[in-house]
């Protein structure tokens, strides 16, 4: 989730911050859409399309950063290439649309409210912007509150996304994501930057941007990112530098994972926990550097928590995959609220969920099922 909402009071003093299949049960996504007739459109560049999904507390923030996208759009900023928004927030049908240098325009005004934590409503919209918008190469951001992996039987709020009491959990991410389409995801979303989610979607795209703690309600500062994501080849660690630059004085922390170079990270991390795991037992967890506060938990640094269990030259072999996988990491001295008393001491880009032994059995069996556990435990 962002942060903003729950801590109204205290971001008041401070600041203002946040944090083709069907999926069976899920709601179709296109029962009665009208769409405006659009001009043909030449393949461009680049296509990025930004899926808000805001019909959530989170509402009021959701057409804020519709505004200021709008106003970061210039054709120099554009670049000839293709900006898709898909937006549904509170008491309005959703729409998607194309922002242009001129403005909006709409492409798809839905006559009727839809789910947007639907996994069928986002694979649908991602076609939809493809099919319309073709491209050489497509960008995806991901916008609403975040929670990680966790399913929905174990916390408060769960994955990605959030409509009423809808949210769309990993595996259905997942799934409803096209494989090898994207050059860059980037989650304008909590919690997102954890080694579980970022391994779910290694096949999806080729770099994400997230973090492993919250994300400012205000959002990522498109009026002046959205240049880097439209040069020929998208400039992200900029991207990166501008959301650090923009909230340094906030909390913040955000990172550029290359999700490639994930595969190579697995395999040494199998490799120590094939020989170390029954160290985990001996962690204490309460000097590791965590990343969440309450009602969440076990958002650790993967980072931290490898190095208090390798031996040396495991560790150093560990640091040397995850420097690959993380070319980019960005972090203020603290973050989270001041309640949480987390200060930044080893922020590796990336948390991870611990399995110690006093965890709930039924949590296990969840994790159990992720392809990060298959992976690197069995």
């Amino acid at each position: 989730m962002k942060i903003s909402y729950i801590l109204l009071t205290w971001l008041t003093a401070i600041a203002l911050c946040a944090c083709n299949n069907t999926i069976p049960g899920s709601a179709e996504p296109d029962d009665n859409p009208s769409s405006q007739e659009q001009p043909p459109v030449e393949s461009a560049g680049r296509t990025v399309l930004i899926y808000i999904a805001a019909d959530n507390t989170l509402s009021s923030y959701g057409n804020k950063s519709l505004e200021n996208i709008t106003k970061g759009v210039t054709a120099e900023a554009l670049a000839g290439n293709n900006l898709l928004v898909y937006k549904d927030c509170k008491y309005e049908t959703p729409v998607l649309l194309r922002i242009t240098p001129e403005g909006q325009q709409t492409v798809i005004d839905y006559t009727e409210d839809e789910n947007s934590a639907s996994p069928a409503t986002l694979r649908s919209v991602i076609e939809k912007t493809i099919e319309a918008y073709p491209a050489k190469s497509y960008g995806l951001i991901l916008w609403s509150h975040g929670s990680n992996w966790f399913p929905s039987s174990m916390a408060t709020t769960k994955a990605f996304g959030q409509d009423g009491n809808n949210w769309i959990e990993l595996p259905d991410l997942q799934r409803a994501i096209p494989d090898n389409t994207f050059d860059f995801i980037i989650f304008d979303a909590c919690y997102m930057g954890g080694i579980e989610v970022a391994y779910a979607l290694k096949n999806k795209a080729d770099y994400l941007i997230a973090s492993p703690a919250e994300i400012q309600a205000d959002s990522f500062p498109y009026r002046t990112c959205l240049p880097y994501l439209f040069m020929e080849t998208p400039n992200l660690p900029a991207v990166c530098e501008d959301y650090y630059r923009f909230y340094s004085k906030i909390p913040c922390t955000i990172a550029l994972l290359s999700l490639k170079k994930l595969d190579k990270l697995a395999e040494t991390t199998q490799g120590i926990m094939k020989e170390n795991f029954s160290k985990t037992d001996t962690v204490t967890l309460k000097t590791l550097q965590k990343y969440y506060h309450p009602p969440y938990y076990n958002m650790y640094d993967f980072d931290d928590y490898i190095g208090r269990i390798a031996t040396p030259e495991e560790y150093a072999h560990f640091q040397a995959a995850l420097n690959e996988a993380v070319p980019v990491k960005k972090a203020t001295p603290s973050f989270l609220h001041r309640s949480a008393g987390c200060n930044n001491t080893r922020c590796s880009g990336l948390s991870t969920f611990i399995l110690y032994p006093s965890l709930n059995e039924a949590i296990v069996t969840e994790y159990k099922k992720l392809d990060w556990y298959k992976a690197v435990y069995e």
